[in-house]
């Protein structure tokens, strides 16, 4: 620890921190609220407590009759963005001309940097640390002669030496979100209006769009200068809840902060967010995925950073799982920007057209938020006016409840009739409950007691209906995991369900819902069932020997393969991933799959609730101890290691994989010989249960104590 202290900066040792981009990383927000804090408003090169400013020379431009006015562009985007201007020729270059005497004087290059390195020059011999600061630069890292011409002149304008300088680089994940926010401001640019899609398809090529993706591939040319070179991870900051501009105040200028990284200096008591734009499109959750692969597998080029004794990492999460991706599957040679490119674009070209109709079957399990799910979208999906009503990309949530009124049958316009769709209804009957909505109807003026097949031709009939209208399809029930029950029934219920469909099997997609800790959904389950009448010991202890012991409804992964063995695509959620990055289930459920509009925190800009409705959630305690229950976990995740192999189908796409990635990598590095059947998992599942009643029968009071610890 002395060690460390001792070398930390003395008061005299100044810094230069060039704030490097690239674009469409938070940059313009930081730089809005780093202006604002670091300038005192009487003077445009203001200090904070230690002593950082942030140099423009405008007072001389101003007195050397530049056409220069103290708004933001002149005051906030520092070097570059002015240079930059001038290197475009964009009439918006702040000093065409200025005053050499009392002549006017048109101004070259070296003239119009010269009022920065002054001013830069000034600012350091008071004793001042520097923050130059503009997305810009990221042109540094285009790998074109403009790039080393921008480094090589920016470098020589600053005072002291390469040891007194530091570049921050934000790296933005999810990957394909930086390339659509780019479209974005692309789009807003230039007012072309092209799709997302297009755009891939023909402007990828343009030298700033990979140049801004390119993050890692920038700090790498600062760190070949000889730069210390800060490494910024946007998804680690936002992931816990931290705002951008206040982790550069923070971490990187050492300003006054709390433990929430909230900056205690400054006019503003909240961040400014500047520029965020949204927009939906066209490409599907599968090629976002893809094109996030791509690119990662092209930043694979720049895994060696992580050993670099300048480069420091603030809050590694989606760099920590990528670079991990990376030496896991090094196989050999690497993709240049040239092939990544292409890769995108053939990716691209693969879009879906307006036209191409699709069924989305949202197929649970249990106690994965799906009734949740199912309340959300139902709301979002349906006119209110109309059980059959649209949204802007035709997604329906077919019910035949009109007809079933209309030919006499008992059923009434509340949740349980409209929202649980086909498999809730057909379910009951196959179960013989009571709540079946129609169990009779008229045939003329007789009725008529229905049969399985007069009942399902009720949703046949409305299901080709919305079809033949040109409507995507949504059929949702937590009911549909008896499909991968491994039983004859759910053999019957796929057959039955996969023959109402119109269309064809590659029109289909199946939505599976991965949950995690796998001990808390068995726990849900549980509560669901049974937590009024037993202990979770007893359903534990006794699950063996009775019905109500669904194992199929843990069983994600199986279900997950018996529909990608009929043929269909399958979206496979990771649960503990939307949650981790704070996303909710439904939206995205509507942002990913159904291709709604959101903005990039998954939140769904259309339907009538503000905020997802949260259904189903209970609480109860329980004797299972911790480590009985993180051996429940270890045993039900040793049972899913009999469906690694999924990752490699071309049919399966995982969103938001964190708990999957874990877990399969877990079985890769013990695979050591034959797996557990379900049969094995219940056994084992009981034994570890039945050690609470060992524990509890102990002589040891420090033994049994731990049951209630």
């Amino acid at each position: 620890i002395k060690d460390i202290a001792s070398t930390a900066l003395s008061p005299e040792q100044q810094r230069t921190v060039l704030l490097a981009g690239p674009h469409k990383t938070a940059s313009t927000s930081i730089q809005d609220n780093l202006y604002s804090w670091l300038v005192d408003e009487k003077d445009s090169s203001g200090l904070i407590a230690d002593r950082w400013v942030w140099p423009t020379p405008i007072k001389e431009f101003l007195e050397r009759g530049c056409n220069v006015t103290d708004d933001d562009v002149t005051r906030k985007y520092s070097l570059i963005y002015w240079w930059m201007q001038r290197m475009k020729k964009k009439k918006t270059q702040p000093c065409t001309h200025f005053l050499n005497g009392t002549r006017r004087h048109s101004m070259d290059e070296d003239e119009y940097l010269d009022f920065f390195r002054r001013e830069f020059q000034r600012q350091w011999e008071f004793g001042n640390n520097l923050v130059i600061a503009s997305e810009e630069m990221d042109i540094i890292g285009n790998g074109l002669s403009t790039g080393r011409k921008v480094m090589d002149r920016v470098l020589g304008l600053l005072p002291g030496n390469i040891d007194d300088l530091t570049a921050v680089v934000v790296y933005r994940s999810p990957r394909s979100e930086h390339l659509q926010s780019i479209w974005h401001q692309y789009s807003a640019k230039t007012k072309e209006n092209l799709t997302f899609g297009e755009y891939l398809e023909t402007r990828t090529d343009a030298p700033n769009t990979l140049k801004t993706l390119d993050s890692l591939h920038l700090a790498q040319t600062f760190l070949d200068r000889g730069l210390k070179v800060v490494l910024v991870d946007m998804a680690g900051v936002l992931g816990r809840g931290y705002d951008m501009s206040q982790v550069i105040a923070c971490d990187v200028l050492g300003a006054d902060c709390d433990v929430n990284k909230h900056f205690l200096g400054g006019s503003n008591s909240s961040p400014i967010v500047a520029n965020v734009r949204h927009k939906p499109h066209s490409i599907t959750a599968e090629q976002m995925n893809q094109i996030d692969d791509a690119i990662e597998e092209y930043d694979c080029n720049y895994v060696s950073l992580v050993d670099h004794t300048n480069l420091t990492i603030l809050h590694s999460y989606a760099l920590e799982r990528v670079f991990e991706k990376c030496k896991s599957s090094a196989d050999g040679r690497l993709m240049n920007r040239t092939e990544l490119t292409i890769r995108i674009k053939d990716i691209a070209s693969t879009a879906l057209s307006p036209e191409q109709q699709r069924t989305v079957l949202l197929a649970g399990p249990h106690k994965t938020a799906s009734t949740s799910i199912q309340d959300n979208l139902y709301s979002w999906l349906v006119d209110e006016k109309d059980s059959s009503g649209l949204i802007a990309d035709r997604w329906v949530w077919p019910t035949p409840i009109k007809e079933f009124l209309e030919r006499g049958c008992n059923v009434t316009d509340d949740d349980v009739t409209r929202k649980y769709s086909l498999i809730y209804w057909w379910m009951q009957r196959m179960k013989k409950k009571k709540t079946q909505p129609c169990t009779h109807f008229l045939n003329g003026t007789r009725r008529h007691s229905m049969d399985e097949d007069e009942y399902l031709d009720f949703f046949r009939r409305e299901f080709q209906r919305q079809w033949e209208f040109g409507n995507n399809l949504v059929i949702a029930s937590e009911e549909m995991d008896i499909i991968g029950n491994g039983l004859s029934t759910g053999r019957k219920v796929m057959d039955r369900v996969l023959g109402l469909l119109p269309g064809n099997i590659d029109d289909l997609t199946a939505v599976v819902v991965y949950r995690s800790p796998r001990s808390e959904h068995l726990q849900s389950i549980w509560h669901q069932c049974c937590m009024e009448m037993e202990s979770f010991e007893h359903y534990l202890t006794m699950s063996s020997q009775r019905s109500w012991f669904p194992i199929w409804y843990l069983d994600s992964l199986h279900l997950a393969q018996t529909f990608l063995d009929r043929g269909l695509k399958v979206v496979l959620v990771d649960m503990a991933g939307v949650l981790g990055r704070g996303y909710d289930m439904s939206q995205v459920i509507a942002c990913d799959v159904l291709g709604a509009d959101c903005d990039v925190n998954k939140h769904f800009l259309g339907g009538s609730n503000s905020s997802p409705i949260v259904a189903n959630v209970r609480h109860k305690p329980h004797s299972i101890t911790a480590e009985q229950m993180n051996q429940i976990d270890d045993a039900i995740e040793e049972y899913d290691c009999n469906y690694v192999s999924l990752v490699d189908h071309t049919n399966l796409t995982i969103l938001h994989s964190y708990a999957l990635e874990r877990v399969f990598e877990k079985c890769k590095s013990s695979a050591d010989g034959r797996l557990m059947n379900r049969t094995e998992l219940t056994i084992r599942i009981k034994d570890i249960a039945s050690t609470v009643s060992r524990i509890r029968s102990s002589p040891d009071p420090a033994l049994r104590n731990t049951i209630s610890t």
